[in-house]
């Protein structure tokens, strides 16, 4: 990425409770039946690299890292770089380009290391290991708060998606 482009970050989290209800129909003093889970989707534009490293190191950052159930990222619409941290805190890095050094570099900072191959969920996660996504607060701020503490930068809420529901079922990896 360079210095001077404008860099966009998006953050997907879980519903709260109340939007759990509203979203299933679940009126009060019925059984709590979640049918279907969502997540909201938030975005941020036109912010540059320093104010962005600003606020990753602030609290934001710590919860937007740490939090096992959210899903954040930044990237540039001018070089088609993204980097995004997913579930079970697994990070990604993407490039149009086969210049990944501006990746690595950021990847370096945090203290990730890079692995020879993609490793995913299936990879890590069996009977014996299951995964596990924990909710994160630093201090007192979580993800239901980052939202509101973010909006006088200019995030705001695009979309709320319906995430896959069901039985889980464990599949033994060949």
């Amino acid at each position: 990425m360079r210095e001077d482009e404008s860099l966009f970050m998006f953050i997907e989290a879980p519903c709260n409770e109340e939007d759990e209800r509203k979203y299933n129909n679940i009126k009060p003093g019925d059984p709590t039946v979640i049918k279907e889970y969502h997540r909201d989707v938030y975005y941020l534009d036109s912010y540059n690299r320093e104010d962005m490293m600003s606020l990753l190191k602030s609290g934001a950052g710590d919860v937007l890292i740490n939090d096992g159930l959210v899903c954040s990222g930044f990237g540039s619409l001018d070089t088609h770089v993204e980097i995004g941290k997913y579930r079970y805190i697994t990070f990604t890095g993407y490039s149009v380009d086969q210049d990944i050094s501006c990746i690595s570099k950021v990847f370096d900072m945090a203290g990730i290391p890079s692995v020879p191959q993609l490793v995913t969920g299936w990879n890590v996660i069996t009977r014996e290991t299951p995964g596990r996504s924990n909710h994160y607060k630093y201090n007192v701020k979580d993800i239901y708060a980052l939202p509101e503490d973010l909006k006088q930068l200019g995030i705001h809420k695009v979309e709320t998606l319906a995430e896959w529901s069901g039985e889980v079922v464990w599949k033994e990896r060949e």
